[in-house]
C-alpha cells in the first residue's frame, strides 16, 4: 500500500501547489493605477477585469511591498480608491458598480462608432445565466486568445471590428464583433452534437479530444432514434459491443431482466454460483452513483441527457474492482433557468406475439401421422385394437366432419396494449432551480395476465451561492409485475390440435384430452388443459418500492480548482407471491390414498429489503497555459450495502379463493422458512491525470486502490491502474494544411480492472441452521469452506484505436482492437459429500477475450434551409473468448456434465457446457455425426479415433460449433425533410452456430403423443431413404423411447438479420400554430421494434414466454 499512498499524496500536492496563492514585490511612488496593475499581472499571472471608467477617478499609488501576499498587497495599494476589488480564481475584478450588459451585435445600428485598440472585458454564460469557466475566447484569424475564469470572465486586447470566437466543450461556437470597449455578455447555447466533445466518466468530465480511452457517448436524441422500449434495447441497437443475449426461452417477458455482455464474457456463463447477479454484467453509474440493472431497465428515457459506454482500461479503470465488464455512465437532464416549463410525452404501446418460428402440425396432419405410424391398430390384441380404432374414428369425425383444428398457441396470447406517460416541470433563476418528473410505464405483455407497471417520481432542487452549488435529487419508484396465470407457453406447444379447450357448453375443460397407455386399453392417460388453471385464483406477482436521495455539493475554489462531494442513500423493499390454489392441475395426484389430500394448494411468499449508502469526495484541477493542458483528480469513495430476503412456503388451503398466506394449514413438508442476509463494505481512492501538449500529444494515467469485505483476510486490498497515450495527427502542420482530416487520432491503452459481481461471506466459515434439533439445540451445517487467500478477479486490458473524420466531417470512422486477459477467475468448485458442503469458492483459472470493433458514419447531404439530411451508418464487432488456464479442482465439473447426457433415464438431450484449456467457453460439444444410414434409419457416428459406430458416447464428444457469432453489427439510415424524420436500424449477426433443439424435441425425441414439427415428414421411413432425420420411434410409453443425444447433425449455422427499429416522426414547424396552441414544441412519432427477423435457422423461439413485435405511437410536447 506504500506505492498507492505515495502516488495519491503526490498528486494531491501537485494540485495544491498549482493552486497556491502568489506573492508580489513592488516599489511604487505616485504611480498610476494602470502601471501597478501591469506589474502585478507580470509577476503573478493574474489578470484584471474592469471597465476604463472604473479607473477614471483613481488616485496615484504609493506602496512598498516585498514578497507580500497578493491579498495584502491589494488591500494596501487600493486603499481609499473609488472602486472595490475581489479575487475570483486567477482574475482580479475591479468594480465601481454592477457591470452593465450591452446589446449583442445584432442590436447595434450602423451608426455605432468603431474604436481601435480596445481593451475588452466580458463574461461568458450558458442559457441558464451560469458562468462558463475555461471557455476559449480567441480573436478570429489571429490565434490570440484567453480562457475564462471560474466566473466566466475574461479580458482581451483587440482591434476595432475584430470578431471574437467563443468555444467551450458542450456548447455551440458563438461569434461576436467588437464595436466598443464596454463590457459584453456572451451567451453560449448547449449543443447536442457537442456532447460528443466530452466523455462523462461519472467522476470527472473529460475532453474527448485529449482522451486516450475507448468510449462512446450517446445522446438522448440518438437513444430515441434507436427505439423507445427502454434504455438497454436502444443501446443494443447503437453499439454492437453492448449486447443483450437473446433468451430463446423467456422471449419478451416484461418481468425478465436481460443478460448483458460488453466485449465478451470474462466469467463462465453457466456457473454463476451464488452470484446475486450476472457475473458478466457491466457496472451502471447514474448521476455519479452506482445503480442496478433493474433501475436502468425501468428508467424514464425522457430524463436522460447522455449515456457513455466506457470500454477499455483508460476509460474504466477509475472504477477499479467493479469495472472489469465495462461501465455504463448515465447522466440525466438537470433543470434549466427561466419561466416554468412543462414537457409531456405520451406513448401507446402494442405488444403483438411473434410465432413465426413455430411449424407445428394441424389437426389433419397430426391424425394422419398417428394412423401412418400404427398408433391406433397394429401391434395390439383384438380388444385393444377395437377400442383404439373407436378413438380414431371419433377423432376423425371431429377433424374432418366438425372441423376441429385448435390452434393452441393463440389461446394464452393477446395483443397487449400499454401506456407510457412522462411529465417534466422545470424553472428557476440564476440562484435557485427546481425540477419535478412524474413517470408511468404500463407494459401489457403478449401473454394474457402478464404486465409490468412502474410509477416513479423525481424532484431536483439546486441552489447556487457564489462559488458553491448545492443540489438534492430524490427519486421514488413503485413497480408491480404480474406473471401470466396461463402458465408456461411450452404447455400449449405440446397439445394436439384435434383436442378442444371448451366443452359443448363453452366452459373451459379441465382435461384437454386422453392418451391410451401402452399396456391397458381400459386406462387412458389424461392431459390437463393449461387454460383451466387460468380460471382459478392463481397469483404470481412481484413488486418493489424504491426510495433514493442523492445530495451533491460543489465548490469552485479558484480558477480551475473544484472540490466535489456527494452522498447517496437507497432503500428498496422487495416482495413476491406465487399461489397455486388447491384446484390447480398440479395437485391432481394429491389423494386420500397417498395421504396428500390435505396438502393441496401452495403459496410461496418472499420478501426482503436492501439499503446502500455511498459517499464520494474529491477534487479536480484544470490548468491551461500556452500549449499545455493538465487535468488532475483525486476522489475517495465509500460504500456500504445491506440486503436480506426471507422465503416461506405454505401448503394446505381449503379453498381456491383465499387471499392471504395465513389461510394455509402447514408449512411445506420437510421444510422450514428460509432466508439470506448479505452485508458488504468497500472503500476506494482514485487518482486521475490527463495531460495534452499542444493538443497533439496525449497522456492519461489513473490509479485506484480498493478495499472490500468480500475477499480473504490476506487479500482485502486490490490495486488497479491504467496508462493511455494518444496522438492527434490532425493537429500536425503537415496534415492540417491539407484540410482533408478534421480528426485523425491514434490512441492506445493498457491497465488492470476487476470484477466484483459476487456475494459476501465468500471467504468466511459461514454456517446455516438446519431443521435438525438434538436435545433442544438446533444444528448448523457449514455452507462453504473458508478461504482467506481468495483474491480479486482481475482483467488486464489492452486497447488500440483510431478515430478519423474526413471530407469536412462527412465521413467518420472509429476502429478499436482489444485484448482482455482475466486472471484469478472466481468460481464455485464442487466438493465431495464427505466435506459436509457442496461447493467452495476459489480462484480457478484465466480467460482471454480478443476482438475488433468498427463504426462508420457518412453524411450523404445536409440542407439546413429545408431541414433535409441523409446519414448512413454501419457498425461491426468480433469477439473470441478462450479459457487459457483452469485449476485441477475444477476438472471434475466436466465429468458431472457428461453424466447428465449419458443417463438414458434422463431427458437431457441438449449439449451441456464443458470447459477445457485452450477452448472457447461458448463451444458446443457434441458427437460427430455422419448422418442417417439409409439401410437402417439409424444415426452413424464417428469416434475421436476415426472409427464408425452406431453408439453414442460422451467420451467421444468434440467441439462441433460455437454459439459466438463471427461478427455482430448494425447498419442504419437517418433521414429528414421539412420536419419529417425517418430512422431505420437493422441488426445482424454473421456466423456462429446454434444447436437446433426444436428438431430434436419435436422430430426425433418423440413418442407421438404430443404435437410435432412438420419437418418430421422428412424422417427416414424405409430402406434406401436418404433422410436427415432418423426413423420416428413412436410409443405410448415414455420409457420405450431411445433419445437422440447431442450430435453435430443438429448444429446449424446461425446468421440473422433483424429490423430492430423503424421510426417515423413529424415536428410541427409552424411557429404561429405552436403559439396558438401555447406550445414550444410538438412532435408525433410512430415506432416499430423487432418488426422482422430473417434467419438461416428455423427454431422455436420463446418456448416459455413468446417473443413479440412492438409498435408504439408517441406524442411529445413542450409548453
Amino acid at each position: 500500500m506504500r506505492f498507492p499512498a505515495t502516488f495519491l499524496t503526490a498528486l494531491l500536492c501537485i494540485i495544491t501547489t498549482l493552486a497556491a496563492a502568489q506573492t508580489v514585490s513592488i516599489s511604487a511612488k505616485s504611480a498610476p493605477v494602470e502601471d501597478v496593475i501591469s506589474s502585478v499581472q507580470k509577476q503573478t499571472g493574474y489578470i484584471f477585469l474592469y471597465q476604463k471608467r472604473v479607473l477614471a477617478d483613481a488616485r496615484r499609488i504609493n506602496v512598498e511591498a516585498k514578497d507580500m501576499s497578493i491579498r495584502e498587497f491589494l488591500s494596501r495599494a487600493f486603499k481609499d480608491q473609488p472602486f472595490n476589488w475581489s479575487i475570483e480564481g486567477k482574475t482580479i475584478v475591479l468594480e465601481q458598480k454592477k457591470t452593465p450588459v450591452i446589446p449583442s451585435e445584432r442590436q447595434l445600428s450602423d451608426g455605432d462608432t468603431i474604436v481601435s485598440d480596445l481593451r475588452v472585458t466580458g463574461r461568458v454564460v450558458n442559457a441558464n445565466g451560469e458562468p462558463v469557466a475555461l471557455a476559449t475566447v480567441i480573436v478570429k484569424g489571429s490565434g490570440k486568445g484567453v480562457t475564462t475564469n471560474e466566473k466566466g470572465n475574461f479580458i482581451l486586447w483587440v482591434n476595432a471590428g475584430d470578431v471574437l470566437e467563443v468555444t467551450s466543450i458542450g456548447y455551440e461556437k458563438q461569434q461576436y464583433r467588437v464595436r466598443s470597449s464596454a463590457g459584453i455578455l456572451i451567451e453560449l447555447k448547449e449543443s447536442v452534437t457537442a456532447l460528443k466533445d466530452v466523455v462523462a466518466t461519472g467522476i470527472v468530465t473529460r475532453k474527448a479530444e485529449s482522451f486516450t480511452g475507448s468510449a462512446i457517448t450517446v445522446t438522448k436524441e440518438e437513444l430515441f432514434k434507436a427505439g423507445n422500449q427502454n434504455v438497454l434495447q436502444s443501446l443494443k441497437n447503437i453499439d454492437p459491443s453492448f449486447r443483450l443475449v437473446e433468451n430463446l426461452e423467456m422471449g419478451s417477458d416484461p418481468n425478465r431482466m436481460p443478460e448483458i455482455v460488453m466485449r465478451g464474457r470474462s466469467a463462465m456463463p453457466d456457473l454463476t454460483g451464488t452470484y446475486s447477479g450476472n457475473p458478466n454484467q457491466p457496472l451502471f453509474i447514474l448521476d455519479g452513483f452506482e445503480t442496478t440493472l433493474q433501475r436502468v431497465y425501468d428508467l424514464d428515457m425522457n430524463r436522460i441527457k447522455s449515456i457513455t459506454l466506457l470500454k477499455d482500461a483508460a476509460a474504466k479503470a477509475i472504477y477499479g474492482a467493479k469495472a472489469g465488464n465495462g461501465v455504463v455512465v448515465i447522466e440525466t437532464i438537470q433543470p434549466q433557468r427561466g419561466k416554468l416549463r412543462l414537457s409531456y410525452t405520451s406513448n401507446i404501446n402494442i405488444e403483438a406475439p411473434d410465432l413465426t418460428g413455430y411449424n407445428l402440425m394441424n389437426a389433419k396432419e397430426k391424425l394422419q401421422f398417428e394412423k401412418d405410424h400404427d398408433m391406433y391398430i397394429a401391434g395390439w390384441d383384438a380388444a385393444t385394437a377395437t377400442a383404439r380404432e373407436k378413438v380414431y374414428n371419433q377423432r376423425y369425425q371431429d377433424v374432418y366432419l366438425r372441423g376441429v383444428n385448435t390452434y393452441w398457441l393463440s389461446k394464452p396470447l393477446q395483443t397487449g396494449v400499454g401506456q407510457r406517460h412522462s411529465v417534466f416541470l422545470e424553472g428557476g433563476d440564476d440562484y435557485m432551480r427546481y425540477g419535478a418528473t412524474f413517470f408511468y410505464n404500463g407494459i401489457t405483455g403478449a401473454m394474457k395476465g402478464s404486465d409490468r407497471k412502474t410509477y416513479s417520481g423525481n424532484t431536483t432542487l439546486s441552489y447556487r451561492y457564489r462559488n458553491l452549488l448545492f443540489r438534492n435529487s430524490m427519486d421514488i419508484a413503485q413497480n408491480t409485475g404480474h406473471n401470466s396465470p396461463y402458465g408456461n407457453f411450452s404447455d400449449y406447444i405440446k397439445l394436439n390440435p384435434y383436442w378442444t379447450p371448451y366443452d359443448e357448453n363453452g366452459n373451459v375443460k379441465r382435461i384437454a384430452g386422453f392418451y391410451p397407455t401402452a399396456a391397458d386399453s381400459t386406462y387412458w392417460d389424461p392431459t390437463y388443459n393449461p387454460l383451466y388453471n387460468a380460471t382459478l385464483n392463481v397469483i404470481n406477482k412481484n413488486s418493489y418500492t424504491q426510495v433514493i436521495d442523492n445530495f451533491y455539493v460543489e465548490w469552485n475554489a479558484r480558477k480551475g480548482l473544484r472540490f466535489k462531494g456527494s452522498i447517496g442513500y437507497t432503500y428498496q423493499k422487495n416482495g413476491s407471491d406465487n399461489f397455486r390454489p388447491p384446484g390447480h392441475t398440479d395437485f391432481t395426484g394429491y389423494t386420500q390414498d397417498n395421504g396428500l389430500i390435505n396438502y393441496k394448494g401452495q403459496w410461496i411468499k418472499s420478501y426482503g429489503s436492501s439499503q446502500s449508502i455511498e459517499s464520494n469526495i474529491g477534487a479536480d484541477y484544470t490548468y491551461i497555459t500556452g500549449r499545455h493542458f493538465l487535468l488532475a483528480n483525486v476522489t475517495m469513495n465509500i460504500n456500504d450495502i445491506k440486503s436480506n430476503i426471507n422465503t416461506f412456503v405454505a401448503e394446505g388451503f381449503g379453498s381456491d379463493n383465499v387471499s392471504d398466506i395465513s389461510m394455509a394449514s402447514y408449512y411445506q413438508r420437510a421444510s422450514a422458512p428460509g432466508g439470506n442476509d448479505n452485508h458488504t463494505r468497500s472503500i476506494g481512492v482514485v487518482g486521475i491525470m490527463n495531460y495534452a501538449y499542444d493538443n497533439r500529444f496525449l497522456f492519461d494515467a489513473s490509479y485506484r486502490t480498493n478495499g472490500s469485505s468480500i475477499y480473504g483476510a490476506n487479500s482485502r486490498w486490490g490495486d488497479f491502474w491504467s496508462l493511455g497515450i494518444g496522438w492527434n495527427l490532425h493537429n500536425e502542420l503537415f496534415l492540417k494544411r491539407s484540410g482533408l482530416f478534421q480528426q485523425f487520432r491514434l490512441r492506445g491503452s493498457m491497465g488492470y480492472t476487476g470484477s466484483q459481481n459476487a456475494d459476501s461471506y465468500l471467504t468466511l466459515a459461514t454456517y446455516n441452521y438446519s431443521g435438525i434439533v438434538y436435545d433442544g439445540i438446533k444444528g448448523a451445517t457449514l455452507m462453504a469452506l473458508p478461504n482467506p487467500n481468495l483474491s480479486w478477479q482481475k482483467n488486464l486490458d489492452y486497447n488500440g484505436g483510431v478515430d478519423l473524420a474526413v471530407f469536412k466531417n462527412k465521413l467518420s470512422v472509429r476502429v478499436d482492437v482489444y485484448r482482455r486477459v482475466t486472471s484469478n477467475l472466481l468460481q464455485d468448485i464442487s466438493a465431495p459429500p464427505s466435506f459436509g458442503f457442496n461447493t467452495f469458492r476459489a480462484n480457478i483459472g484465466k480467460t482471454v477475450n480478443t476482438g475488433t470493433e468498427i463504426a462508420l458514419r457518412y453524411q450523404v447531404f445536409n440542407n439546413a434551409k429545408n431541414r433535409a439530411y441523409l446519414n448512413v451508418s454501419v457498425t461491426g464487432t468480433r469477439n473470441k473468448n478462450k479459457l487459457q488456464d483452469i485449476a485441477d479442482a475444477f476438472r471434475s465439473y466436466n465429468e458431472t456434465q457428461d453424466s447428465k447426457v449419458t443417463d438414458e433415464n434422463v431427458l437431457y438431450t441438449r449439449p451441456v457446457a464443458r470447459y477445457y484449456e485452450g477452448q472457447s467457453m461458448t463451444a458446443i460439444w457434441a458427437m460427430k455425426s455422419l448422418g442417417i444410414d439409409p439401410s437402417s434409419g439409424n444415426e452413424l457416428f464417428m469416434t475421436k479415433d476415426g472409427k464408425l459406430t452406431y453408439t453414442w458416447s460422451a467420451n467421444d464428444l468434440v467441439i462441433a460449433g460455437d454459439t459466438e457469432a463471427k461478427i455482430y453489427g448494425t447498419y442504419g439510415i437517418n433521414a429528414g425533410y421539412k420536419g419529417f424524420n425517418l430512422s431505420l436500424i437493422c441488426s445482424y449477426r454473421i456466423g456462429g452456430q446454434l444447436y437446433n433443439s426444436t428438431l430434436v424435441e419435436r422430430v426425433e425425441n418423440i413418442n407421438g403423443r404430443m404435437n410435432l414439427d412438420r419437418r418430421i415428414k422428412n424422417a427416414w421411413t424405409k430402406t434406401g431413404d436418404v433422410a436427415i432425420y432418423r426413423k420416428p420411434q413412436v410409443s405410448s410409453a415414455v420409457n420405450q423411447i431411445s433419445y437422440t443425444k447431442p450430435t453435430s447433425r443438429f448444429i446449424q449455422e446461425n446468421s440473422e438479420l433483424y429490423f430492430s427499429t423503424i421510426n417515423l416522426s413529424y415536428d410541427v414547424l409552424d411557429r404561429r400554430l405552436l403559439q396558438k396552441l401555447g406550445m414550444d414544441r410538438l412532435r408525433f412519432t410512430f415506432y416499430t421494434n423487432e418488426l422482422l427477423r430473417i434467419s438461416s435457422i428455423t427454431t422455436e423461439r420463446g418456448t416459455t414466454y413468446p417473443f413479440a413485435r412492438n409498435y408504439s405511437f408517441s406524442l411529445q410536447t413542450t409548453f
